[in-house]
């Protein structure tokens, strides 16, 4: 005949503590562990290995966004570089030394560039603009790469 279950610790699964006692698994149901004791070892063993990973997922959820922004900066870092490098090209270099002594072009460049924000919060245009650089400078890190 089966025994009913009469005991308020099996019916909630909490196991009764006595004075001096270890730890044990609890577990409702015919295979029940009670009373088995938590070998020292297995404990210790478990115990770093869920410190273990809550590290490593503390680590991946902190370094993702500071190596990411640090990849944008070498982006930017390297679109920059070569932009000032290519200026020196011999193919544009008399018509940027036009384009310097353009009046109406440097007016309307001034204009322009007065109109864009370096705010974290943008508006559309200047994240349109944001991204163009950051693609661009994406390509050529990773063409020179």
């Amino acid at each position: 005949m089966k025994k009913l279950i009469t005991s308020n610790a099996q019916t909630t699964g909490v196991s009764r503590w006595k004075a001096n006692s270890k730890p044990t698994f609890s577990r409702i149901g015919k295979r029940s562990l009670e009373g088995t004791e938590i070998p020292p070892a297995l404990a210790g063993w478990f115990f770093t290995f869920l410190i273990t990973v809550f590290q490593l997922m503390t680590f991946s959820v902190i370094a993702a966004p500071v190596m990411s922004s640090q990849k944008e900066a070498a982006y930017f870092a390297t679109l920059k570089a070569v932009l000032d490098y290519k200026m020196q090209d011999e193919k544009i270099k008399d018509d940027l030394e036009k384009l310097r002594q353009n009046k109406k072009f440097n007016a309307w460049l001034e204009k322009s560039l007065s109109e864009l924000s370096n705010a974290k919060n943008k508006n559309g245009k200047n994240q349109n603009i944001y991204n163009i650089l950051h693609d661009s400078g994406a390509q050529i890190y990773n063409q020179l790469n």
